[in-house]
């Protein structure tokens, strides 16, 4: 009979509203079963989910699982809840995104997606950074197990906190299986170039770039639209907002949208015709691998862990540092739109193979694998 595997998920991301980590469990939890029936067809995985509402993850998580209501704070969560429902639970390990419990009867898996507060101090409170060094480093000596999603996370997270890169795993995103069946949308002859950025409204994302990448079309007698996906409250969203306003009285066509199914998100995606990501860095950036999922030449910033997806996409890096390189860069694709449209059609497919839920999944179920053998 299978040996019983019971890991433990704080899905608090579930609860926050859609993020990049709420993307991450999704993909990997959902295939999940299918992964473990292939590598450790010994094990019986039993998986319990913690979070305010079981609602919010059922909506997202169809993997079974077992749900565990934890309702308070951060501290609180961490400190009492998730410590006693492990105890009860006895589970054999533990997974938390970028912070373990502070107490824990069991192994404990981090995945401390990125430490970009430390390499972008101006775009971060000093609040916000001097919480996270102290936790994330915390929780980086103290796991089990420490996970990260690219090579350039893996090497800021040796440099700050001492973890060497060689200890890290590194499992990265991947797109959701959907982009496999989206058709792309036929451009029209003589219709505006649609632009897109799919981002959070943060400063660093510097999503005013697309704007300005308008205006640079405009001076060359090409009409564009500016699709941005993707929600924030801060100064940075209220800026932006302003000046997608002011955008639009000097007659460009530019849009925030938010709130997105997956299924709207995909279409969206696929009516597009140059994906922008003008972002300062990132610690992995998921929307340039859907963009490219779905077939869509990208002008994509080498910042962070921006440049490892060199090759995974079709179109232009630029250097992060440089707007008029950025700018010429959407020019160039622009005028060679056609030719990169078939050649990103027919790359497209590789793109899913290579950054695949299913492969991430595997990467879990060999971890798993390994912490029941040296328990037997």
């Amino acid at each position: 009979m299978p040996t019983p595997f019971t890991v433990f998920v704080d899905g608090h991301s579930f609860d926050t509203g859609w993020q990049g980590t709420t993307t991450y469990l999704t993909g990997v939890l959902n295939a999940l079963p299918e992964a473990m029936a292939r590598i450790a067809p010994d094990l019986e995985l039993r998986l319990i989910c913690s979070g305010e509402r079981n609602e919010n993850i059922g909506q997202h998580v169809t993997a079974p699982f077992e749900f565990v209501p934890v309702c308070g704070g951060f501290f609180r969560r961490n400190a009492i809840d998730i410590p006693l429902a492990l105890r009860a639970s006895r589970a054999d390990l533990m997974v938390s995104q970028y912070v373990r419990p502070f107490f824990a009867p069991c192994q404990t898996m981090s995945v401390i997606h990125d430490v970009l507060f430390l390499d972008l101090p101006a775009s971060f409170s000093w609040k916000y950074r001097m919480a996270r060094r102290i936790l994330f480093g915390w929780s980086a000596q103290h796991s089990s197990i420490i996970s990260t999603v690219s090579e350039y996370s893996a090497d800021r997270i040796n440099k700050y906190f001492g973890v060497h890169a060689d200890a890290i795993e590194i499992i990265p995103n991947a797109i959701d299986p959907a982009f496999q069946s989206v058709r792309r949308s036929p451009r029209q002859a003589g219709a505006p170039l649609r632009l897109l950025s799919v981002s959070r409204l943060e400063r660093r994302k510097r999503l005013e770039w697309g704007i300005a990448a308008q205006e640079a079309l405009a001076g060359e007698g090409i009409k564009s639209e500016y699709t941005i996906i993707g929600g924030g409250d801060g100064a940075y969203a209220k800026s932006l907002r302003a000046e997608v306003k002011a955008a639009s009285k000097r007659g460009l066509k530019v849009e925030i949208r938010s709130d997105l199914a997956l299924r709207e998100l995909i279409e969206v995606y696929a009516e597009s015709d140059v994906f922008i990501f003008p972002a300062e860095a990132e610690g992995f950036g998921i929307p340039v691998i859907e963009a490219a999922g779905a077939g869509v030449p990208c002008v994509v910033s080498d910042g962070g862990a921006l440049a490892e997806f060199k090759g995974s996409f079709v179109g232009e890096t630029f250097p992060s540092d440089d707007k008029d390189a950025f700018l010429a860069a959407v020019l160039r694709v622009a005028r060679d739109l056609a030719a990169l449209r078939d050649t990103a059609e027919l790359s497209r497919y590789r793109v899913l193979q290579t950054y695949s839920w299913d492969r991430a999944a595997e990467r879990y179920a060999r971890i798993f694998r390994n912490i029941a053998m040296k328990k037997s």
